[in-house]
């Protein structure tokens, strides 16, 4: 280059303030300023947010992007001049672009700016109308990680739209005591436990039980959830249920879960609960159940005192005379002792 910018730009500028800016742009950054300067006093705004995004400059991006500073109480507004360069940026300048320096640099610059509305903006045109950025996992996740400090009613649009975001991260901070983003938890779980999504089979369930665990633990939804649990019928799913409905207080629907898990784990608790509810009918499935994986006591107990309860002699009589470890002696005076003398006489 045979020219100083720095001399050339103002005789240019006298007659045309296009030749100005180029002059200036071939200042490789020597002549910032100055292109700051002419782009605002001739309203050339788009040239600028090309610049901008080309020279991949924190500091240049913050001069532009920087509010003035105002008294203490006041409210930092923008300049109409940062306005254009931010509209021109959205628009036009970065979806143009097919550099991921680029990108990656004006993304940072909207960040150090604290410009989070502008930013889902132009994360939008970037990863939703089409580029080639539009797969990028960064990029999405920092569309609805943005989307959730700033604007929450769009988080539900993205998770829907975007496939390729850290799932189980993004619904980690959507169901946090900061978030409680709970809907948008559960819909990420459900969708990234499909086998287009997730194709080991673990994963999946791991996801199923963590979307059961929002709607029992998070949103206490347990009609909803013993939907879902129907729908996945996977046994974690429904031990996971099964849980939950013994905590509410619900042994019936807890039993008809723990059975569909063939889990018999919560058998102590169960026990006391069904007999609490009167509900023999209902545990003598659970208990035939829990019989197959476990040889205990209390088990066999409360099936012969369940049957007896129930009128079930036939089904009793065989199942004294057959092998058991149940306290016979122990249920035959309880039943006496509560009048049910045919059940105590066969034991």
């Amino acid at each position: 280059m045979f020219y100083d910018p720095k001399v050339l730009g103002p005789f240019c500028d006298f007659f045309d303030p296009s030749p100005t800016f180029v002059s200036y742009k071939k200042g490789a950054g020597g002549c910032d300023d100055q292109i700051i300067k002419i782009s605002q006093e001739h309203g050339l705004y788009r040239d600028l947010a090309r610049y901008l995004v080309e020279r991949q400059d924190l500091e240049l991006w913050a001069k532009v992007l920087t509010k003035e500073e105002v008294p203490e109480g006041e409210e930092e507004k923008e300049s109409p001049e940062q306005r254009q360069v931010i509209d021109q940026v959205v628009e036009w300048a970065l979806p143009e672009s097919q550099s991921a320096d680029e990108v990656s640099c004006t993304v940072k610059a909207f960040m150090a700016a604290d410009l989070p509305g502008e930013l889902i903006t132009l994360l939008e045109r970037i990863v939703l109308q089409g580029s080639d950025f539009s797969d990028n996992k960064n990029l999405q996740n920092l569309l609805i990680l943005t989307a959730i400090r700033a604007d929450t009613t769009r988080v539900a649009t993205y998770i829907d739209e975007l496939d390729n975001f850290d799932a189980k991260d993004i619904a980690l901070i959507c169901v946090s005591e900061s978030h409680m983003l709970y809907e948008e938890a559960y819909t990420i779980y459900v969708k990234f436990a499909r086998p287009e999504f997730t194709t080991d089979k673990d994963e999946q369930i791991e996801m199923q039980v963590a979307a059961i665990g929002v709607l029992v633990d998070n949103m206490k939804a347990l009609d909803r959830a013993k939907t879902y649990a129907s729908q996945c019928d996977v046994k974690d799913v429904w031990s996971k249920l099964g849980k939950a409905q013994l905590e509410e207080k619900m042994p019936a629907d807890a039993i008809e879960s723990f059975i569909a898990a063939e889990d018999p784990s919560e058998y102590v608790i169960v026990c006391s609960e069904a007999n609490d509810a009167e509900i023999w009918t209902e545990l003598i499935p659970f208990l035939k159940m829990a019989r197959k994986n476990l040889q205990e006591n209390l088990l066999d107990t409360e099936l012969i005192y369940a049957m007896a309860k129930t009128e079930n002699l036939t089904d009793l009589e065989i199942f004294v005379n057959g092998p058991n470890v149940a306290n016979i002696q122990s249920i035959g005076e309880r039943c006496f002792d509560e009048g049910l003398y045919r059940a105590a006489k066969i034991l």
